[in-house]
C-alpha cells in the first residue's frame, strides 16, 4: 500500500513537473523565433 502510494505521488509530481516544463518551453519559444525572422 505504502509503496503504491509513493509510486502514485511520484508519478503525479513528475507529470506536473513535465507539464510545467512543456508549458514553459512553449511560452518561451516565440521569444527565440521572433528575432530570427
Amino acid at each position: 500500500m505504502t509503496n503504491n502510494l509513493i509510486s502514485y505521488s511520484f508519478q503525479t509530481w513528475f507529470g506536473a513537473l513535465f507539464g510545467a516544463t512543456a508549458v514553459g518551453c512553449i511560452g518561451l519559444l516565440p521569444i527565440f523565433i521572433v528575432p530570427n525572422e
